[in-house]
């Protein structure tokens, strides 16, 4: 991956590593790509529910207060955005009961980055947005025909030492083209992670680097179907919106200012 360091390991490795030295290497522009973090089980039982939101309920979006339900949010080069996209977006909040089955799946990637953080004895899972900052997975659905996402560094706050993404959708079957690229901090080269990230892996990172979505099978007509196209799951801590802060908006390459909404 050119002037980026990344080491390929396997689940047991990568856990098994010092959380200082991996959140050292992270920091200092390592990457790590976790093969076969997410077994094909939960990932089908996670596109399950992804569907089903997806399929019974209108788009919609809501303030990130107490009371804000699950929801999907549809978005086709939004002119308001912080970053510019075309994509499906599914957001699961883990202080509801019946996601509890997601804090199983995902708690030891919550641990870890509460770990780095010296929050040993925060329990920040179940906290509701009036807490101040709350727990949820996010699924990006990037549609064939063109769905992508800007380049753009990810909210950066106390919670939220590193990124941690997981590819949920296999490369000649769900997607052909396009997909996840890391901007080399020393080259400036675009770096695509898909022929090192599989179905199942986790890609981890700093935050701060830059990185996109370039679009997916651009050439094909524009198909929302959740059937196809590429997938994205993110386990992430973030700020309510009790509290305003832009510092911890994500930066897209064509914006100075904050817009995201």
């Amino acid at each position: 991956m050119s002037g980026l360091v990344v080491k390929e390991v396997s689940k047991k490795e990568f856990f098994d590593i010092e959380n200082n030295k991996k959140l050292k290497f992270i920091q200092n522009g390592g990457v790590y790509i976790v093969k076969n973090y997410l077994s094909e089980e939960n990932i089908q039982l996670l596109r399950k529910n992804m569907n089903n939101i997806g399929n019974t309920t209108e788009p919609s979006w809501h303030e990130l207060k107490d009371g804000c339900p699950d929801y999907h949010r549809k978005v086709d080069n939004y002119e308001k955005a912080y970053v510019k996209a075309r994509t499906h977006t599914f957001l699961f909040h883990l202080w509801y009961e019946h996601n509890q089955y997601l804090i199983d799946i995902f708690e030891d990637i919550f641990n870890m980055k509460k770990e780095m953080l010296n929050y040993e004895n925060l329990d920040y899972l179940k906290n509701v947005p009036s807490n101040g900052f709350i727990s949820r997975v996010v699924i990006h659905h990037y549609p064939r025909g063109g769905g992508y996402m800007e380049e753009h560094t990810d909210p950066v706050n106390p919670y939220t030492p590193i990124q941690t993404i997981i590819k949920a959708s296999k490369t000649g079957k769900d997607f052909t083209t396009g997909g996840v690229y890391i901007r080399d901090p020393k080259t400036n080269e675009k770096v695509f992670a898909e022929p090192f990230f599989d179905y199942g892996d986790m890609i981890v990172f700093d935050q701060g680097l830059l990185h996109g979505v370039d679009p997916i099978d651009e050439t094909a007509e524009l198909n929302w179907s959740l059937e196809d196209g590429r997938f994205l799951i993110i386990p992430i801590t973030v700020r309510s919106d009790y509290i305003k802060d832009k510092a911890d908006n994500p930066k897209g390459i064509s914006h100075e200012q904050s817009y995201y909404a």
